[in-house]
């Protein structure tokens, strides 16, 4: 069985499963996730406990047991 690298991560060529995420993948998407909810951090507004929260959640994603590999992402607040 062919090895191959995909991102990354040397993976079985014979396997049509997606590779699974570097800690650099993780890291870029949770920031991602941050910087879409900047605004929340306005002068002019004031943030929910449920924003607070989440935001702290992402920033804590690689503070997981499991990361990169096994990490449970935060559900962001309804209605933002």
């Amino acid at each position: 069985m062919a090895k191959v690298l995909l991102d990354g991560v040397v993976i079985d060529a014979d396997v049509p499963a997606s590779a699974p995420k570097t800690e650099e993948q993780i890291r870029s998407e949770r920031d991602q996730l941050i910087a879409s909810t900047d605004w929340w951090a306005a002068s002019d507004l004031i943030m929910t406990e449920e924003q607070i929260a989440y935001r702290q959640a992402l920033r804590d994603i690689t503070e997981q047991p499991g990361f990169p590999v096994d990490i449970t992402w935060p559900t962001k607040p309804e209605g933002n």
